[in-house]
């Protein structure tokens, strides 16, 4: 697909803590409501920083949805997941995703490590916790929906260069429920992540359940169940560590199963 990259103008000012009153009609109150649910400038800068644990449901095959351990990491626009696929007990491979905020890649024992396309790093600054801080960065651009069909949802649109990007926030909680992304020049690109099953960590929100879809078709559901807010944590953990591959194991010989040193 070709993508255009966009050049997004960051408008400076600090996040803002909830309005306790405002017109919802007006992007900025709702945004301003969204960004003090989950505490201000310092909820926001807990949710940004962060280290889970749990597991991961591949939903792209609509006969099996197979389930497999999940790590998942963020610091600011660093991102790295790691997906382990264990067979009868052992671990013989992981997938591992990384971001930086401008180039995204991939690995895998068998294939090695591969780029990915440029959208997949672009659309990181649109999925939760980052798009929290991207949106009240975009609030200018940004426009109130209406919306007939989902009670109690408060619908916040932004123009992006070719891309539509909408948020869905609960207008009971003010906690963001989804992310839809369509492009504006491509009628068949969507992407789109819920965010649910939320609980209070150390006075902080975040949801436990994150469910994805691609082109209207069910892509990934992951739970986080092991979760710590506000770790930072180095760029030399963005990478792919010894101790991700130590533990997988390969056949060395005829009948013989042991673990494959990277």
């Amino acid at each position: 697909m070709n993508r255009r990259v966009m050049t997004p103008i960051l408008l400076a000012g600090a996040l803002a803590i909830a309005a306790c009153a405002g017109n919802v009609d007006d992007p900025r109150v709702l945004v301003d409501r969204m960004i003090g649910a989950y505490g201000g400038e310092k909820g926001i800068e807990r949710v940004e920083n962060f280290v889970g644990k749990g597991f991961m449901r591949s939903l792209s095959n609509k006969a099996i949805a197979t389930s497999h351990p999940f790590d998942l990491r963020q610091s600011g626009a660093r991102i790295k997941t790691k997906m382990m696929r264990v067979e009868r007990g052992r671990l013989v491979d992981v997938k591992i995703i990384s971001s930086d905020g401008t180039n995204s890649w991939q690995y895998d024992w068998l294939t090695g490590r591969r780029d990915l396309a440029g959208w997949e790093t672009e659309i990181t600054a649109w999925r939760f916790p980052r798009v929290l801080r991207w949106a009240h960065e975009h609030v200018a651009s940004a426009s109130v929906v209406p919306d007939d069909i989902e009670y109690g949802v408060a619908l916040v649109a932004f123009e992006a260069g070719e891309d539509l990007v909408t948020l869905k926030i609960d207008e009971e909680s003010w906690l963001l429920r989804e992310v839809v992304i369509t492009s504006l020049t491509d009628t068949s690109f969507v992407f789109s992540e819920q965010y649910g099953d939320y609980r209070v960590v150390d006075g902080t929100p975040f949801p436990n359940r994150f469910t994805g879809t691609y082109m209207g078709q069910p892509y990934f559901e992951y739970m986080i169940p092991v979760l710590e807010l506000g770790v930072t944590s180095p760029d030399s953990l963005f990478g792919v560590l010894h101790a991700d591959t130590a533990d997988i194991y390969r056949p060395t010989a005829a009948g013989d199963t042991t673990a494959a040193t990277p």
